[in-house]
Protein backbone atom coordinates (compact mmCIF):
# COMPACT_ATOMS: atom_id res chain seq x y z
CA UNK A 1 0.00 0.00 0.00
CA UNK A 2 1.37 3.42 -0.97
CA UNK A 3 1.60 5.70 2.03
CA UNK A 4 -0.36 9.00 1.94
CA UNK A 5 2.72 11.24 2.36
CA UNK A 6 4.34 9.56 -0.68
CA UNK A 7 1.21 10.27 -2.71
CA UNK A 8 1.31 13.88 -1.52
CA UNK A 9 4.94 14.25 -2.60
CA UNK A 10 4.17 12.73 -6.00
CA UNK A 11 1.22 15.09 -6.41
CA UNK A 12 3.40 18.13 -5.56
CA UNK A 13 5.99 17.02 -8.10
CA UNK A 14 3.35 16.59 -10.79
CA UNK A 15 1.80 19.99 -10.08
CA UNK A 16 5.19 21.69 -9.96
CA UNK A 17 6.04 20.18 -13.34
CA UNK A 18 2.77 21.53 -14.77
CA UNK A 19 3.20 24.96 -13.23
CA UNK A 20 6.74 25.21 -14.67
CA UNK A 21 5.21 25.62 -18.11
CA UNK A 22 3.88 29.08 -17.18
CA UNK A 23 6.30 31.93 -17.99
CA UNK A 24 6.26 35.70 -18.09
CA UNK A 25 6.28 36.19 -21.85
CA UNK A 26 6.17 39.96 -22.28
CA UNK A 27 5.88 43.02 -20.03
CA UNK A 28 5.56 46.78 -20.41
CA UNK A 29 6.93 48.47 -17.30
CA UNK A 30 7.60 51.99 -18.66
CA UNK A 31 4.72 53.35 -20.77
CA UNK A 32 5.12 56.60 -22.66
CA UNK A 33 4.28 59.54 -20.40
CA UNK A 34 2.86 58.74 -16.99
CA UNK A 35 3.05 55.06 -15.96
CA UNK A 36 -0.20 55.12 -13.97
CA UNK A 37 -2.81 52.78 -15.39
CA UNK A 38 -0.85 51.65 -18.45
CA UNK A 39 1.52 48.89 -17.25
CA UNK A 40 0.87 45.25 -18.15
CA UNK A 41 2.42 41.81 -18.28
CA UNK A 42 1.59 38.70 -20.22
CA UNK A 43 1.78 35.07 -19.07
CA UNK A 44 2.06 32.15 -21.48
CA UNK A 45 1.32 28.46 -20.91
CA UNK A 46 4.04 26.71 -22.87
CA UNK A 47 2.81 23.24 -21.97
CA UNK A 48 0.28 20.83 -23.47
CA UNK A 49 -1.93 20.76 -20.35
CA UNK A 50 -4.38 23.37 -19.08
CA UNK A 51 -3.39 24.93 -15.73
CA UNK A 52 -5.48 26.47 -12.92
CA UNK A 53 -3.75 29.68 -11.80
CA UNK A 54 -5.75 30.02 -8.56
CA UNK A 55 -3.36 31.08 -5.79
CA UNK A 56 -0.50 32.00 -8.16
CA UNK A 57 1.14 35.37 -7.51
CA UNK A 58 2.74 38.21 -9.40
CA UNK A 59 5.55 39.86 -7.46
CA UNK A 60 7.36 43.12 -8.21
CA UNK A 61 10.85 44.10 -7.03
CA UNK A 62 12.79 47.28 -6.70
CA UNK A 63 14.80 46.48 -3.59
CA UNK A 64 12.83 43.31 -2.68
CA UNK A 65 10.03 41.20 -4.15
CA UNK A 66 6.51 41.98 -2.87
CA UNK A 67 3.20 40.54 -4.02
CA UNK A 68 1.19 42.78 -6.37
CA UNK A 69 -1.53 40.32 -7.38
CA UNK A 70 -2.92 36.89 -6.43
CA UNK A 71 -4.93 35.00 -9.05
CA UNK A 72 -8.46 33.76 -8.51
CA UNK A 73 -9.65 30.54 -10.13
CA UNK A 74 -8.70 30.75 -13.80
CA UNK A 75 -7.82 28.03 -16.31
CA UNK A 76 -4.93 29.05 -18.55
CA UNK A 77 -5.29 26.87 -21.62
CA UNK A 78 -2.31 25.13 -23.16
CA UNK A 79 -0.33 27.40 -25.52
CA UNK A 80 -2.51 30.41 -24.63
CA UNK A 81 -1.78 33.87 -23.24
CA UNK A 82 -3.35 35.79 -20.39
CA UNK A 83 -2.91 39.53 -19.88
CA UNK A 84 -2.70 41.24 -16.49
CA UNK A 85 -2.89 45.01 -16.72
CA UNK A 86 -3.64 48.23 -14.92
CA UNK A 87 -6.97 50.07 -15.16
CA UNK A 88 -6.39 51.61 -18.60
CA UNK A 89 -5.49 48.30 -20.30
CA UNK A 90 -8.96 47.47 -21.60
CA UNK A 91 -8.00 44.11 -23.11
CA UNK A 92 -6.59 42.78 -19.82
CA UNK A 93 -8.27 39.70 -18.32
CA UNK A 94 -7.20 40.74 -14.81
CA UNK A 95 -6.85 44.32 -13.60
CA UNK A 96 -4.62 45.40 -10.74
CA UNK A 97 -2.03 48.01 -9.81
CA UNK A 98 1.35 46.63 -10.87
CA UNK A 99 3.65 49.63 -10.27
CA UNK A 100 6.66 47.95 -11.90
CA UNK A 101 9.98 49.74 -11.58
CA UNK A 102 11.47 51.57 -14.59
CA UNK A 103 15.04 50.34 -14.34
CA UNK A 104 17.21 53.39 -15.06
CA UNK A 105 19.48 53.16 -12.00
CA UNK A 106 19.77 49.44 -11.26
CA UNK A 107 18.24 45.99 -11.47
CA UNK A 108 14.49 45.61 -11.02
CA UNK A 109 12.40 42.47 -11.33
CA UNK A 110 9.05 40.81 -11.95
CA UNK A 111 8.25 37.30 -10.77
CA UNK A 112 5.51 34.72 -11.28
CA UNK A 113 5.06 32.32 -8.34
CA UNK A 114 3.09 29.11 -8.89
CA UNK A 115 0.09 28.29 -6.66
CA UNK A 116 2.10 25.71 -4.70
CA UNK A 117 4.98 28.17 -4.21
CA UNK A 118 7.57 25.70 -5.52
CA UNK A 119 8.07 27.21 -8.98
CA UNK A 120 8.94 30.75 -10.05
CA UNK A 121 9.66 32.50 -13.31
CA UNK A 122 11.72 35.65 -12.75
CA UNK A 123 12.59 38.47 -15.12
CA UNK A 124 15.45 40.70 -13.97
CA UNK A 125 16.18 43.79 -16.05
CA UNK A 126 18.81 46.55 -16.02
CA UNK A 127 21.94 46.56 -13.82
CA UNK A 128 23.84 46.78 -11.50
CA UNK A 129 22.07 44.41 -9.13
CA UNK A 130 22.75 46.53 -6.03
CA UNK A 131 19.81 44.96 -4.12
CA UNK A 132 21.06 41.41 -4.81
CA UNK A 133 17.76 40.29 -6.34
CA UNK A 134 17.72 36.52 -6.83
CA UNK A 135 16.96 34.41 -9.87
CA UNK A 136 14.80 31.29 -10.12
CA UNK A 137 17.55 29.18 -8.56
CA UNK A 138 17.93 31.35 -5.46
CA UNK A 139 21.24 32.78 -6.66
CA UNK A 140 21.99 36.50 -6.85
CA UNK A 141 21.04 37.44 -10.41
CA UNK A 142 23.90 37.97 -12.84
CA UNK A 143 22.15 37.96 -16.25
CA UNK A 144 19.81 40.84 -17.01
CA UNK A 145 17.38 41.77 -19.75
CA UNK A 146 18.00 45.22 -21.27
CA UNK A 147 16.45 48.36 -19.81
CA UNK A 148 14.14 49.43 -22.65
CA UNK A 149 13.02 52.89 -23.70
CA UNK A 150 9.59 54.22 -22.72
CA UNK A 151 6.83 52.59 -24.79
CA UNK A 152 8.85 49.49 -25.63
CA UNK A 153 8.19 46.15 -23.98
CA UNK A 154 10.49 43.34 -22.87
CA UNK A 155 9.55 40.30 -24.95
CA UNK A 156 10.85 36.75 -25.14
CA UNK A 157 12.68 36.15 -28.39
CA UNK A 158 10.60 32.97 -28.75
CA UNK A 159 7.21 32.56 -27.07
CA UNK A 160 7.63 30.44 -23.94
CA UNK A 161 11.31 29.65 -24.45
CA UNK A 162 12.99 29.94 -21.02
CA UNK A 163 16.69 29.13 -20.65
CA UNK A 164 16.95 30.86 -17.27
CA UNK A 165 19.11 33.63 -18.75
CA UNK A 166 17.19 36.91 -19.03
CA UNK A 167 19.96 38.48 -21.09
CA UNK A 168 19.51 36.04 -23.95
CA UNK A 169 15.82 35.18 -23.51
CA UNK A 170 14.48 38.75 -23.75
CA UNK A 171 14.81 41.61 -26.22
CA UNK A 172 13.52 45.16 -26.49
CA UNK A 173 10.32 45.23 -28.57
CA UNK A 174 9.37 48.60 -30.08
CA UNK A 175 5.98 47.25 -31.17
CA UNK A 176 4.50 45.33 -28.20
CA UNK A 177 1.99 42.51 -28.72
CA UNK A 178 0.00 42.21 -25.43
CA UNK A 179 -2.04 39.01 -25.42
CA UNK A 180 -0.69 37.87 -28.78
CA UNK A 181 2.40 35.97 -30.02
CA UNK A 182 5.67 37.88 -29.92
CA UNK A 183 7.44 38.91 -33.08
CA UNK A 184 10.00 36.36 -34.21
CA UNK A 185 13.56 37.69 -33.80
CA UNK A 186 15.46 36.85 -36.98
CA UNK A 187 19.26 36.83 -36.93
CA UNK A 188 21.19 35.33 -39.83
CA UNK A 189 24.96 35.73 -40.17
CA UNK A 190 27.88 35.17 -42.51
CA UNK A 191 30.50 33.03 -40.74
CA UNK A 192 34.06 32.20 -41.85
CA UNK A 193 33.77 34.23 -45.04
CA UNK A 194 36.76 34.24 -47.37
CA UNK A 195 37.50 35.02 -51.01
CA UNK A 196 40.26 32.93 -52.51
CA UNK A 197 42.20 34.02 -55.57
CA UNK A 198 43.74 31.17 -57.59
CA UNK A 199 44.29 30.53 -61.30
CA UNK A 200 42.93 34.00 -62.14
CA UNK A 201 39.58 33.15 -60.51
CA UNK A 202 38.00 34.61 -57.36
CA UNK A 203 35.99 32.07 -55.32
CA UNK A 204 33.70 32.87 -52.39
CA UNK A 205 33.48 30.46 -49.46
CA UNK A 206 31.21 31.18 -46.50
CA UNK A 207 28.79 29.59 -44.06
CA UNK A 208 25.30 31.05 -43.64
CA UNK A 209 24.18 30.60 -40.05
CA UNK A 210 20.66 31.03 -38.63
CA UNK A 211 21.38 32.33 -35.13
CA UNK A 212 17.66 32.77 -34.42
CA UNK A 213 15.92 30.75 -31.75
CA UNK A 214 12.95 30.04 -34.00
CA UNK A 215 12.31 29.02 -37.60
CA UNK A 216 10.60 31.14 -40.24
CA UNK A 217 9.97 29.29 -43.50
CA UNK A 218 8.46 32.36 -45.17
CA UNK A 219 11.69 34.38 -45.33
CA UNK A 220 13.02 35.71 -48.63
CA UNK A 221 16.81 35.61 -48.38
CA UNK A 222 19.38 36.76 -50.93
CA UNK A 223 23.16 36.61 -50.98
CA UNK A 224 24.51 39.44 -53.12
CA UNK A 225 28.01 39.88 -54.54
CA UNK A 226 28.58 43.62 -54.90
CA UNK A 227 31.49 45.45 -56.55
CA UNK A 228 31.76 49.20 -55.95
CA UNK A 229 28.07 49.42 -55.08
CA UNK A 230 26.85 47.45 -58.12
CA UNK A 231 25.28 43.99 -57.68
CA UNK A 232 27.18 41.47 -59.82
CA UNK A 233 25.46 38.29 -58.66
CA UNK A 234 22.43 37.53 -56.50
CA UNK A 235 21.60 34.08 -55.12
CA UNK A 236 18.34 32.86 -53.57
CA UNK A 237 18.97 31.24 -50.19
CA UNK A 238 16.40 28.89 -48.73
CA UNK A 239 15.38 29.46 -45.08
CA UNK A 240 17.63 27.62 -42.63
CA UNK A 241 16.53 25.79 -39.48
CA UNK A 242 17.15 27.52 -36.17
CA UNK A 243 20.71 26.97 -34.95
CA UNK A 244 21.78 25.40 -38.24
CA UNK A 245 24.13 26.58 -40.98
CA UNK A 246 24.81 25.75 -44.61
CA UNK A 247 28.07 26.09 -46.59
CA UNK A 248 27.99 28.28 -49.68
CA UNK A 249 30.64 28.36 -52.42
CA UNK A 250 30.59 30.07 -55.79
CA UNK A 251 32.98 31.57 -58.36
CA UNK A 252 32.70 35.37 -58.49
CA UNK A 253 32.15 37.02 -61.84
CA UNK A 254 35.01 39.54 -61.78
CA UNK A 255 38.28 39.73 -63.66
CA UNK A 256 41.75 39.61 -62.08
CA UNK A 257 42.17 43.27 -63.10
CA UNK A 258 39.11 44.43 -61.14
CA UNK A 259 39.75 47.03 -58.45
CA UNK A 260 37.63 48.56 -55.73
CA UNK A 261 35.46 47.32 -52.86
CA UNK A 262 34.02 43.82 -53.01
CA UNK A 263 31.09 43.19 -50.62
CA UNK A 264 29.31 39.97 -49.73
CA UNK A 265 25.87 40.93 -48.40
CA UNK A 266 23.24 38.68 -46.83
CA UNK A 267 19.91 40.39 -47.38
CA UNK A 268 16.70 39.62 -45.49
CA UNK A 269 14.05 41.87 -44.02
CA UNK A 270 13.94 42.61 -40.25
CA UNK A 271 17.24 40.97 -39.32
CA UNK A 272 17.96 42.28 -35.80
CA UNK A 273 21.75 42.42 -36.22
CA UNK A 274 23.29 43.86 -39.39
CA UNK A 275 26.89 43.71 -38.21
CA UNK A 276 27.35 40.07 -39.23
CA UNK A 277 25.45 40.24 -42.54
CA UNK A 278 28.07 42.08 -44.59
CA UNK A 279 31.70 41.19 -45.34
CA UNK A 280 33.94 43.48 -47.41
CA UNK A 281 37.44 43.54 -48.81
CA UNK A 282 39.51 45.68 -51.15
CA UNK A 283 40.39 43.83 -54.34
CA UNK A 284 44.11 43.28 -54.56
CA UNK A 285 44.45 42.80 -50.80
CA UNK A 286 44.52 39.02 -51.19
CA UNK A 287 47.84 39.11 -52.98
CA UNK A 288 49.32 42.47 -52.05
CA UNK A 289 47.96 44.15 -48.93
CA UNK A 290 49.95 43.29 -45.83
CA UNK A 291 50.39 44.99 -42.48
CA UNK A 292 51.07 48.62 -43.26
CA UNK A 293 50.03 52.25 -43.56
CA UNK A 294 46.78 52.47 -45.47
CA UNK A 295 45.47 56.05 -45.18
CA UNK A 296 46.53 59.36 -43.58
CA UNK A 297 45.14 62.84 -43.04
CA UNK A 298 48.03 65.30 -42.82
CA UNK A 299 46.31 68.68 -43.39
CA UNK A 300 43.00 68.75 -41.48
CA UNK A 301 40.54 71.62 -41.64
CA UNK A 302 39.64 73.61 -38.54
CA UNK A 303 37.63 71.33 -36.25
CA UNK A 304 39.23 68.17 -37.63
CA UNK A 305 42.46 66.41 -36.62
CA UNK A 306 45.36 64.42 -38.08
CA UNK A 307 45.04 60.64 -38.10
CA UNK A 308 46.74 57.55 -39.48
CA UNK A 309 44.99 54.34 -40.56
CA UNK A 310 46.75 50.97 -40.58
CA UNK A 311 45.68 47.84 -42.41
CA UNK A 312 45.83 44.80 -40.09
CA UNK A 313 45.72 41.37 -41.84
CA UNK A 314 43.98 38.52 -39.95
CA UNK A 315 47.30 36.72 -39.42
CA UNK A 316 48.72 39.54 -37.28
CA UNK A 317 48.59 38.57 -33.61
CA UNK A 318 46.73 40.61 -31.04
CA UNK A 319 48.78 42.45 -28.39
CA UNK A 320 51.61 43.12 -30.87
CA UNK A 321 53.29 46.46 -30.16
CA UNK A 322 53.80 48.75 -33.17
CA UNK A 323 55.57 52.10 -33.43
CA UNK A 324 54.56 54.94 -35.75
CA UNK A 325 57.38 57.43 -36.45
CA UNK A 326 57.80 60.52 -38.62
CA UNK A 327 60.89 61.80 -40.46
CA UNK A 328 62.00 63.73 -37.35
CA UNK A 329 61.97 60.54 -35.22
CA UNK A 330 58.89 61.63 -33.26
CA UNK A 331 56.97 58.45 -32.42
CA UNK A 332 54.04 56.83 -30.66
CA UNK A 333 53.57 53.20 -29.63
CA UNK A 334 50.27 51.31 -29.92
CA UNK A 335 49.25 47.83 -28.79
CA UNK A 336 46.92 45.90 -31.06
CA UNK A 337 43.64 45.06 -29.27
CA UNK A 338 42.54 41.47 -28.64
CA UNK A 339 39.77 41.82 -31.24
CA UNK A 340 41.71 43.73 -33.83
CA UNK A 341 39.71 45.22 -36.73
CA UNK A 342 40.88 45.07 -40.33
CA UNK A 343 41.41 48.83 -40.35
CA UNK A 344 42.87 50.50 -37.26
CA UNK A 345 42.71 54.31 -36.95
CA UNK A 346 45.14 56.11 -34.62
CA UNK A 347 44.15 59.62 -33.48
CA UNK A 348 44.10 61.91 -30.45
CA UNK A 349 40.32 62.35 -30.08
CA UNK A 350 37.95 59.45 -30.77
CA UNK A 351 34.74 61.47 -30.33
CA UNK A 352 35.94 64.14 -32.75
CA UNK A 353 36.87 61.51 -35.34
CA UNK A 354 33.43 59.89 -35.21
CA UNK A 355 31.71 63.27 -35.42
CA UNK A 356 33.67 64.06 -38.58
CA UNK A 357 33.38 60.55 -40.09
CA UNK A 358 30.06 58.97 -38.94
CA UNK A 359 30.66 55.84 -41.06
CA UNK A 360 33.81 54.97 -39.09
CA UNK A 361 33.20 51.97 -36.78
CA UNK A 362 33.92 52.97 -33.18
CA UNK A 363 35.78 49.72 -32.53
CA UNK A 364 38.40 50.56 -35.15
CA UNK A 365 39.78 53.59 -33.30
CA UNK A 366 42.79 53.75 -30.95
CA UNK A 367 43.07 57.01 -29.04
CA UNK A 368 46.59 58.18 -28.14
CA UNK A 369 47.76 61.13 -26.05
CA UNK A 370 50.11 62.30 -28.79
CA UNK A 371 50.66 61.60 -32.47
CA UNK A 372 53.73 62.54 -34.54
CA UNK A 373 52.81 65.82 -36.22
CA UNK A 374 52.34 65.37 -39.98
CA UNK A 375 53.80 68.35 -41.82
CA UNK A 376 51.52 70.01 -44.35
CA UNK A 377 54.41 70.58 -46.78
CA UNK A 378 55.48 66.94 -46.78
CA UNK A 379 56.77 64.24 -44.47
CA UNK A 380 57.52 60.54 -44.10
CA UNK A 381 55.69 58.00 -41.94
CA UNK A 382 57.40 54.81 -40.82
CA UNK A 383 55.82 51.76 -39.19
CA UNK A 384 58.03 49.52 -37.02
CA UNK A 385 57.45 46.26 -35.16
CA UNK A 386 58.36 45.62 -31.50
CA UNK A 387 61.94 44.78 -32.54
CA UNK A 388 62.41 48.12 -34.28
CA UNK A 389 62.28 46.56 -37.75
CA UNK A 390 60.64 48.69 -40.43
CA UNK A 391 57.41 47.08 -41.61
CA UNK A 392 56.20 49.80 -43.96
CA UNK A 393 56.79 53.45 -44.83
CA UNK A 394 55.40 56.13 -47.08
CA UNK A 395 56.34 59.70 -48.03
CA UNK A 396 54.23 62.49 -49.41
CA UNK A 397 54.51 66.04 -50.74
CA UNK A 398 51.80 68.35 -49.43
CA UNK A 399 49.11 69.90 -51.60
CA UNK A 400 47.49 73.09 -50.27
CA UNK A 401 44.46 72.54 -52.52
CA UNK A 402 43.68 69.25 -50.80
CA UNK A 403 43.08 70.55 -47.28
CA UNK A 404 41.02 68.04 -45.22
CA UNK A 405 41.40 65.32 -47.88
CA UNK A 406 43.02 62.05 -46.82
CA UNK A 407 45.68 60.20 -48.81
CA UNK A 408 44.76 56.56 -49.51
CA UNK A 409 46.90 53.65 -50.61
CA UNK A 410 45.88 51.96 -53.85
CA UNK A 411 47.13 48.74 -55.40
CA UNK A 412 47.12 48.89 -59.18
CA UNK A 413 46.35 46.04 -61.53
CA UNK A 414 50.09 45.60 -62.16
CA UNK A 415 50.65 45.18 -58.36
CA UNK A 416 52.33 48.56 -57.97
CA UNK A 417 51.34 50.77 -55.04
CA UNK A 418 50.35 54.40 -55.43
CA UNK A 419 48.67 57.02 -53.24
CA UNK A 420 45.66 59.13 -54.21
CA UNK A 421 43.48 61.69 -52.48
CA UNK A 422 40.18 60.32 -51.24
CA UNK A 423 37.31 60.23 -53.74
CA UNK A 424 34.54 59.91 -51.11
CA UNK A 425 32.21 62.80 -50.21
CA UNK A 426 33.50 62.68 -46.62
CA UNK A 427 37.08 63.29 -47.97
CA UNK A 428 38.31 60.36 -45.88
CA UNK A 429 37.40 56.72 -45.16
CA UNK A 430 38.93 55.94 -41.74
CA UNK A 431 38.04 52.46 -40.49
CA UNK A 432 36.79 51.35 -43.92
CA UNK A 433 37.99 50.19 -47.31
CA UNK A 434 39.62 52.97 -49.31
CA UNK A 435 37.52 54.82 -51.84
CA UNK A 436 37.60 54.21 -55.57
CA UNK A 437 37.18 56.65 -58.42
CA UNK A 438 33.46 57.07 -59.16
CA UNK A 439 32.27 55.93 -62.59
CA UNK A 440 31.29 58.69 -65.04
CA UNK A 441 27.71 59.96 -64.70
CA UNK A 442 27.02 57.78 -61.66
CA UNK A 443 23.37 57.95 -60.66
CA UNK A 444 24.07 56.69 -57.14
CA UNK A 445 20.87 54.66 -57.18
CA UNK A 446 20.52 52.41 -54.16
CA UNK A 447 22.29 54.80 -51.79
CA UNK A 448 21.42 56.77 -48.67
CA UNK A 449 23.19 59.87 -47.38
CA UNK A 450 23.15 61.28 -43.86
CA UNK A 451 23.04 65.09 -43.58
CA UNK A 452 23.11 67.08 -40.36
CA UNK A 453 25.24 64.92 -38.05
CA UNK A 454 26.23 65.99 -35.45
CA UNK A 455 23.12 67.93 -34.41
CA UNK A 456 21.58 69.31 -31.22
CA UNK A 457 17.91 68.35 -30.54
CA UNK A 458 17.67 71.05 -27.85
CA UNK A 459 18.31 73.69 -30.50
CA UNK A 460 15.54 72.28 -32.74
CA UNK A 461 18.11 70.81 -35.10
CA UNK A 462 17.43 67.62 -37.08
CA UNK A 463 19.24 65.04 -39.14
CA UNK A 464 18.10 64.19 -42.67
CA UNK A 465 18.52 60.74 -44.22
CA UNK A 466 18.29 61.13 -47.99
CA UNK A 467 17.60 58.04 -50.11
CA UNK A 468 17.45 57.03 -53.76
CA UNK A 469 16.18 53.59 -54.77
CA UNK A 470 15.66 52.04 -58.16
CA UNK A 471 12.01 51.06 -57.65
CA UNK A 472 9.14 53.58 -57.53
CA UNK A 473 7.45 51.82 -54.61
CA UNK A 474 9.35 50.74 -51.49
CA UNK A 475 8.85 49.95 -47.82
CA UNK A 476 11.40 51.37 -45.36
CA UNK A 477 12.40 50.80 -41.73
CA UNK A 478 14.70 53.21 -39.87
CA UNK A 479 15.74 52.58 -36.25
CA UNK A 480 18.18 54.07 -33.74
CA UNK A 481 20.46 51.80 -31.67
CA UNK A 482 22.96 52.57 -28.95
CA UNK A 483 26.55 51.31 -29.17
CA UNK A 484 25.56 48.20 -27.15
CA UNK A 485 23.23 47.17 -29.96
CA UNK A 486 19.99 47.93 -28.08
CA UNK A 487 17.19 49.49 -30.12
CA UNK A 488 16.37 52.90 -28.62
CA UNK A 489 13.94 54.46 -31.07
CA UNK A 490 12.03 53.70 -34.27
CA UNK A 491 11.92 56.56 -36.76
CA UNK A 492 10.06 54.66 -39.48
CA UNK A 493 8.51 51.20 -39.62
CA UNK A 494 7.16 49.81 -42.86
CA UNK A 495 6.48 53.27 -44.29
CA UNK A 496 5.66 53.25 -47.98
CA UNK A 497 7.94 55.59 -49.95
CA UNK A 498 8.82 56.40 -53.55
CA UNK A 499 12.20 56.18 -55.21
CA UNK A 500 13.66 59.40 -53.76
CA UNK A 501 13.12 61.52 -50.67
CA UNK A 502 14.33 61.92 -47.11
CA UNK A 503 13.53 60.87 -43.55
CA UNK A 504 13.92 63.47 -40.79
CA UNK A 505 14.61 62.82 -37.09
CA UNK A 506 14.71 65.53 -34.46
CA UNK A 507 16.76 63.49 -31.96
CA UNK A 508 13.84 62.93 -29.60
CA UNK A 509 11.86 59.91 -28.42
CA UNK A 510 8.12 59.38 -28.86
CA UNK A 511 7.12 61.75 -26.06
CA UNK A 512 9.45 64.58 -27.01
CA UNK A 513 12.40 63.87 -24.73
CA UNK A 514 15.80 64.57 -26.31
CA UNK A 515 18.25 61.69 -26.45
CA UNK A 516 21.42 62.09 -24.34
CA UNK A 517 24.57 63.41 -25.98
CA UNK A 518 26.49 60.58 -27.63
CA UNK A 519 27.04 58.35 -30.61
CA UNK A 520 24.20 56.19 -31.97
CA UNK A 521 23.79 53.75 -34.84
CA UNK A 522 21.18 54.48 -37.49
CA UNK A 523 19.97 51.30 -39.20
CA UNK A 524 18.03 51.68 -42.45
CA UNK A 525 16.50 48.78 -44.36
CA UNK A 526 14.20 48.90 -47.36
CA UNK A 527 12.57 46.53 -49.81
CA UNK A 528 10.80 47.14 -53.09
CA UNK A 529 7.18 46.21 -53.81
CA UNK A 530 8.17 42.91 -55.45
CA UNK A 531 10.31 41.80 -52.47
CA UNK A 532 13.17 41.16 -54.86
CA UNK A 533 15.42 44.06 -53.91
CA UNK A 534 16.61 44.59 -50.35
CA UNK A 535 18.71 47.44 -49.04
CA UNK A 536 20.46 47.74 -45.67
CA UNK A 537 22.76 50.46 -44.40
CA UNK A 538 24.24 51.17 -41.00
CA UNK A 539 25.41 54.73 -40.26
CA UNK A 540 26.69 56.52 -37.19
CA UNK A 541 24.77 59.59 -36.02
CA UNK A 542 26.13 61.96 -33.36
CA UNK A 543 23.89 63.93 -31.01
CA UNK A 544 25.61 67.05 -29.66
CA UNK A 545 23.13 67.77 -26.84
CA UNK A 546 24.71 70.19 -24.39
Amino acid sequence: MVKPFIIAIMLIEILSCLYSNVVINELLYDPIGTDTGLEWLELYNNGDTDIDLEGAKIQIAGTTFTTAYTFPHYILRAHRFVLIGEQNITQAVFTTTLAMQNGDTGTDGVRYVSPDGFYTDTVLYDNPNASNLTDDYGNIGSHFAPDVFAGSSLARRVDGLDTGNCETDFMAEAYPTPGYPNHVAIDYALVGTEVIYANDIYTLNTDIFNQSQADDDTLSIFLDVVLNGQILQSFDIQPIASGASIPFTTPINITPQSIGTLSIELMLFNDINLADNIWTMQLGELQQLTLGINEILYNPATGNQEWIELYIPPIVCANNVLTIMDAADNSVQITLPSLCPQYLVVCRDQDLLMEKYPDCPGGSIIEVSSLPALNNEGDSIILLDDNGTVIDSMSYIGNANKKDYSLERQINADSTICWHYCYADAKGTPGQSNSVAPPPSSLETGHVKLIGSPFNPLSNESMHLQYKFRDNSNSINCCVYDLDGIKRHTIASGIEIGSTGEIVWNGKDNHGKAFPRGIYVLLTEAKDSSNKYFFKKQLTVVLATK
